[in-house]
């Protein structure tokens, strides 16, 4: 399953039901440009579980 930007569509109530289904399923793949929305919708970072990826680029003048 794949949510692309799922923090800055939904408000809290319905991102945790969105939680409450897709930690029934298999793997999840959510991006997100800000790591503070998943941890406020209660998404562990720390969790052995989970993996969070850092991607980012340097512009070049």
């Amino acid at each position: 399953l794949l949510l692309d930007d799922l923090f800055a569509k939904l408000d809290t109530e319905r991102g945790n039901a969105i939680f409450d289904l897709i930690k029934k399923s298999g793997q999840t793949i959510i991006t997100n440009t800000d790591l503070a929305g998943a941890e406020n919708h209660g998404i562990n970072t720390n969790n052995p579980n989970n993996k969070s990826i850092h991607l980012s680029r340097e512009w070049k003048s």
